[in-house]
């Protein structure tokens, strides 16, 4: 963790094209003094901030890429873009512009892996940028699920439905999953395995409706 109000050119694990690094917040930049994970979060005044991932690109997966961005308390709104890539091919893209002075947003790429199969076996590579002075990115989160699982009507409760696993940044953190859409309490999850399960089988009518979707939320710590 870097001093309070201090920052590097050269943050862990990403590499930097343009200008930009680590950096603990001081209170005048953002009211708690940190992130939205932790004191320390990435910047960029020009240029993209890169991490080439150790996982490749499976088709067979999908994957969902979210990034807290933040706009500081003195700074004026500037754009941003988050970018999933397998190799040289762009899974996909989100461009906006960052939240109120002092605040963060989170931005969210959903991509299905048998859009591009293609890309199979190519290295995951996350690029973030920025379209001015000075964008922060925090929590960024890789996470990867099994596709769309599938099981019968009034299924027993605890019946794997599939399982969700997060590519984080910092292979030290500890990751936790819940479910902030549980499909009205049909599905549940295991905070620490990530596997997702029959909740209330009851509910499950194949008449009523034939397919459910459900948000997980991945946490590191």
């Amino acid at each position: 963790v870097l001093a309070d109000g201090t920052l590097t050119n050269l943050p862990t694990g990403w590499t930097v094209t343009g200008a930009g690094g680590a950096y603990n917040p001081p209170t005048t930049v953002f009211a708690s003094g940190n992130g939205t994970n932790g004191s320390n979060i990435g910047f960029l005044n020009s240029g993209n901030l890169e991490q080439v991932l150790s996982t490749n690109f499976n088709s067979a997966l999908n994957y969902q890429l979210s990034v807290d961005v933040g706009r500081r308390l003195d700074l004026s709104a500037q754009s941003y873009t988050v970018q999933l890539y397998a190799g040289a091919t762009l899974l996909g893209s989100y461009s906006n512009t960052t939240a109120e002075a002092g605040n963060w947003v989170t931005a969210t790429i959903d991509v299905v892996g048998s859009n591009f199969v293609a890309a199979n076996g190519q290295a995951l590579k996350i690029v973030l940028s920025t379209g001015g002075t000075q964008v922060n990115f925090d929590n960024v989160q890789l996470t990867e699920t099994s596709g769309t699982g599938a099981v019968a009507e009034n299924s027993t409760n605890g019946t794997v439905v599939a399982t969700v696993t997060t590519l984080d940044r910092d292979p030290s953190n500890t990751i936790t999953y819940s479910l902030t859409d549980s499909a009205g309490g049909r599905f549940a999850i295991n905070s620490t395995t990530g596997i997702i399960t029959v909740a209330n089988g009851s509910l499950l009518d194949f008449e009523s409706a034939t397919s459910h979707s459900v948000v997980v939320r991945a946490t590191d710590q």
